[in-house]
């Protein structure tokens, strides 16, 4: 597993300290994302360079965002959204019972948020989860937020670039390299 949630959280929140961060707070409804994953090995040259096929107008057009199916705490969730657009990665408090967690496993702050219409709102903690999206694991903090969110889970920019991946809400697909130089598309 690459990281340690700690550290992530360390550098996301000063405890004591109200912090405020940007983060998408209203998604539109849309249809679960069925994704496939696809496991390809590069060529050590060619292991830092890869390219997206040229989008159909097919492709091009509708305005779904990124969903993925994922494991938290080997726990399949489906409604997972990638969103480049969001700082932090945020988990509706109603989520917790699904994973089996209780509230003492939060790690408490004073933390606030922003969503992107202005509102703030107080977070309900910050816990550590493992997850797996394709064959990519790692440990994340999560600010728990009550909402009514559609959507399991939002995965976003520091998930996003700890993973090593690029999405594509385009081609509705995740790209990561592995440590191995191998890249694998989700």
């Amino acid at each position: 597993m690459d990281g340690d949630v700690f550290d992530e959280i360390k550098s996301m929140v000063q405890m004591g300290e109200p912090k405020k961060i940007e983060v998408i707070r209203e998604i539109l409804k849309v249809e679960a994302a069925q994704p496939q994953i696809v496991v390809l090995r590069l060529e050590k040259q060619m292991s830092e360079k890869v390219c997206y096929e040229m989008p159909t107008k097919k492709m091009a057009s509708h305005l779904k965002p990124l969903h993925v199916s994922a494991h938290f705490d080997r726990i399949p969730v489906s409604r997972v959204l990638v969103n480049t657009g969001a700082t932090v990665n945020i988990l509706p408090a109603s989520v917790m019972k699904k994973l089996k967690k209780s509230s003492d496993e939060q790690i408490p702050t004073e933390t606030t948020v922003n969503g992107f219409v202005g509102y703030t709102t107080r977070l309900k903690g910050i816990i550590p989860l493992q997850v797996q999206v394709g064959g990519k694991v790692r440990m994340t903090a999560f600010f728990m937020v009550e909402t009514t969110a559609h959507f399991s889970a939002l995965l976003g920019r520091y998930w996003i670039h700890e993973s090593m991946c690029v999405p594509s809400s385009l081609h509705r697909t995740l790209q990561f390299w592995h440590g191995d130089g191998s890249m694998e598309l989700v």
